[in-house]
């Protein structure tokens, strides 16, 4: 499909990254109607029902909010401790009000890269371009942030201190350059690291279907391999988040 002589075509990519904005959606909208899916929402909960424990009312709706978390419920407050857990010990007290956009961001990777190992769809994160615009779009965001925070005093990240009036344009090269690649890292991390995983288990289908009889060695393997696949989706999705963290930490606080 074209529009403006632009190609719009919807691609393998395009449905991969809509499935994984559907379940992430449906994921949201379902914490939303059950109870109890925040740890400090659960706090909350039980401080009310001490200290108003004589008070009927406050027992139904306690009882109504059922402190203990259904299996969904759960699973979302492990990712979600470990994300606020990860912003606030790499960037300090002042990432807790950034929690919601790198939890979204962590999700949203962590579902595309587990969607790619079901057989018939895609890995967009084994896309260049998709990943680049997911590191450029944190990369504007931190920057902003920095500036908001800091105003022009932000530039000073460009200048360690205590560096001598010699090495300054030397220096400034350096971290100007530092500073404009780490989308480039971010995303050529993420991408080619999730293809390799996927051309490898290629490698192992592809022997399975041709040792016939004897594919029980290829196809073990390639089980093993599956599960190793799964758990990189996970860490890839954990790695690019905390990286994201840490330069929002610079932002933040001008290290």
């Amino acid at each position: 499909m074209t529009l403006g002589g632009y190609d719009v075509s919807f691609t393998n990519s395009s449905l991969s990254m809509a499935i994984a904005l559907l379940l992430f959606v449906c994921l949201l909208l379902h914490l939303k109607r059950s109870s109890s899916y925040r740890a400090i929402s659960q706090k909350l909960l039980v401080d009310a029902y001490d200290r108003e424990s004589e008070d009927s009312s406050c027992l139904e709706r306690v009882e109504q909010k059922k402190l203990v978390p259904r299996r969904t419920a759960a699973l979302c407050e492990v990712f979600l401790a470990s994300v606020f857990d990860m912003s606030v010990k790499n960037a300090g007290a002042q990432a807790k009000r950034f929690v919601p956009l790198i939890f979204t961001v962590y999700i949203f990777i962590l579902l595309c890269n587990l969607i790619g190992l079901v057989p018939g769809l895609f890995t967009a994160t084994s896309q260049i371009f998709v990943t680049f615009c997911i590191a450029g779009f944190m990369f504007i965001v931190t920057t902003i942030i920095g500036f908001a925070i800091h105003g022009l005093r932000y530039f000073s990240i460009l200048l360690p201190k205590g560096t001598p009036i010699m090495l300054m344009p030397v220096m400034l090269v350096i971290e100007l350059f530092t500073y404009f690649i780490r989308p480039i890292s971010l995303s050529l991390r993420l991408a080619a690291n999730m293809t390799a995983g996927h051309i490898v288990l290629k490698v192992m289908g592809t022997f399975v279907l041709m040792s016939g009889l004897l594919s029980f060695a290829p196809f073990t393997l390639l089980n093993i391999l599956m599960i190793f696949e799964i758990f990189i989706a996970i860490l890839q999705a954990y790695i690019f988040t905390i990286l994201s963290v840490v330069y929002l930490n610079t932002a933040l606080n001008l290290h």
